[in-house]
């Protein structure tokens, strides 16, 4: 009797999940038909004042366009947190997530670029490198005569590629493949990132099952949320690929296949140098147990990554630029008010101005930028002496997260970097991971410009100062430890 009754709540769960399902689905086709007026299009220009892109387009007017694509967003949430209500209950199975990624991707994958405009930049440096050009030292300045530099952000339309030799690999192929076409261009470099979703597909519950968490949990967290989507799909960041290779790093170490999880985690390193994390946290709990195969793990975790370096980079032939220090003070170059850093540098100013102070505020932002970045590095180091076997996968994902929130510049997208990875431990069922998961989205507009613009900067700060407060008063740090997940 009772498992009749408990096939008949499942029955019932699922097709209510449908038709969140569904209403998603709708949710995404707003997104994408109205995108085509206040999405990430290309810019007017004296020569060209009204370019085209997409294969299609609405004849509306921009606010309501603006009005049914945030209608659109709205949908889109709602069916996700609909949907989650019942994975996390247990009652639907693997197919209603598998159904809810095919139907929610389909129409952003269709779409136009929305709330960035990275794709063009990314579509830029392909274009550089087939044209035989190094897209270290050479900037999209120099396709100006190219639609492509229409849709590039001012800031970054004379900035060297920041990004990875497998990160050029990829950009190069897709222009190569995809023809002169900017739209094919554009859909083509959406497709090593739903590569990446595939990966994180098969592989995100098979590593919750391993650390003791629901599969199904992870897989709505780190895939179906509406920043996984809107980041990895419709903005097409190759974040989406980094995390579908250092998940399954992180599989193949959990599984003890050491050789290969090192060689995967050092391969998403040559896309965003992050998931270089997956060598320091299962070494330190190594270290931590003193185990004597620790420094033999060291050789291999050590090997792995410059046989991966070395191949790939020669594979691109632009050699080692990407590790220069130039490269990784690319991302600093630009301060928006959603990065902690930057509007607790401007708060600061502001009050020294008040006080009859005439210090420059980008001058107090490079000092609290620092100040962070110092900070970070300390939290970082504490997270790894804190490390344990059951642990290491758990404290990998929050330093992602500091590392993201502590960066010079953030963008919402970079919580993906550790949203993916907790989603698959004991974490994962933490209200702040669900906001977390949706949220951040909003911090930026259709068209790709930060939305937190004035003094938002103040809303940051505060906001900043009370999760700081929260963590240290109500010890809420020792949380972060995690339980026994192994």
């Amino acid at each position: 009797m009772a498992l009749s009754n408990q096939r008949k709540m499942t029955a019932h769960a699922e097709l209510l999940s449908l038709g969140a399902i569904l209403i998603g689905c709708l949710g995404s086709c707003l997104l994408a038909i109205f995108g085509t007026v206040v999405g990430a299009l290309l810019v007017a220009s004296p020569t060209d004042p009204h370019p085209k892109v997409w294969w299609f387009s609405v004849s509306v007017s921009h606010q309501q366009a603006n009005l049914w694509f945030y209608v659109g967003a709205t949908l889109l949430l709602l069916a996700w947190a609909g949907v989650g209500s019942f994975i996390r209950q247990g009652l639907v199975r693997l197919w209603v997530c598998w159904t809810a990624f095919v139907a929610w991707v389909i129409p952003l994958l269709l779409g136009p670029p929305l709330f960035s405009r990275d794709l063009y930049s990314y579509v830029a440096q392909g274009l550089l490198a087939k044209a035989g050009h190094n897209p270290y030292s050479t900037s999209p300045s120099l396709l100006r005569n190219n639609p492509v530099f229409l849709g590039i952000a001012q800031v970054w339309q004379h900035t060297p590629a920041p990004y990875g030799p497998l990160a050029l690999l990829t950009t190069n192929g897709a222009v190569r493949m995809a023809g002169n076409s900017l739209f094919s261009q554009i859909m083509v470099m959406r497709l090593p990132e739903i590569f990446g979703l595939l990966l994180l597909m098969f592989a995100l519950p098979r590593l919750a099952v391993r650390l003791g968490a629901d599969p199904l949990i992870a897989l709505w967290l780190a895939v179906l949320s509406p920043l996984s989507l809107i980041s990895f799909v419709a903005s097409g960041h190759n974040e989406g690929l980094m995390l579908g290779v250092l998940v399954v790093g992180i599989l193949s170490v959990i599984t003890e296949r050491y050789l290969a999880g090192f060689a995967l985690g050092a391969t998403a390193a040559t896309v965003k140098l992050p998931a270089l994390g997956l060598l320091a946290f299962p070494l330190a709990q190594h270290f931590r147990r003193a185990q004597s195969d620790r420094w033999r793990l060291v050789a291999v975790a050590l090997g792995a990554t410059a046989v991966v370096f070395v191949i790939l980079t020669a594979a691109t032939g632009f050699g080692w630029a990407w590790l220069s220090p130039s490269a990784l003070s690319i991302p600093t170059q630009l301060r928006t008010l959603t990065t902690p850093s930057v509007s607790l540098g401007v708060t600061l100013a502001s009050l020294l101005h008040v006080c009859g102070s005439h210090v420059a505020t980008r001058s107090v932002v490079s000092v609290t930028r620092s100040l962070v970045s110092g900070c970070t590095v300390f939290v970082l180091l504490w997270l790894l002496w804190n490390v344990r076997a059951y642990n290491w996968v758990r404290l990998f994902g929050v330093a992602l997260l500091v590392l993201a929130v502590g960066s010079p510049t953030l963008w919402p997208w970079y919580f993906t970097w550790g949203l993916c990875v907790l989603a698959a431990t004991s974490a994962q069922r933490s209200l702040s991971l669900a906001l977390l998961a949706s949220l951040p989205v909003f911090l930026v507009g259709a068209d790709g410009t930060p939305s937190l613009t004035g003094h938002a900067y103040l809303v940051v700060t505060a906001f900043t100062l009370l999760v700081l407060v929260s963590l240290v008063t109500g010890r809420r740090w020792q949380h972060l430890l995690g339980t026994r997940e192994l």
